[in-house]
């Protein structure tokens, strides 16, 4: 699933990836299983969407490109979850 994410996520057209910033957290590691703890990541993959330094939503599990980019999209525009 993770290799799926990560592919989706470097297809994204520029006019998204030139807006937002993406991270990769590895669960296996203290620091980041931490992080994902805090989160309430139960499941993988997990996209967590942030605002201004806000968490304003949370995706678990796999989507499409187009729902990948709708999400991306909705958060750029400033939808409210």
């Amino acid at each position: 699933h993770d290799e799926s994410m990560r592919r989706q996520l470097e297809e994204l057209p520029p006019a998204i990836t030139g807006r937002v910033a993406i991270g990769r957290l590895d669960t296996d590691a203290q620091a980041d299983l931490r992080f994902g703890q805090e989160h309430r990541m139960v499941n993988l993959p997990a996209l967590l969407l942030y605002r201004e330094g806000r968490h304003v939503h949370t995706h678990i599990g796999l989507t499409t490109q187009r729902q990948l980019e709708n999400l991306l999209r909705d958060l750029i525009a400033g939808s409210s979850w």
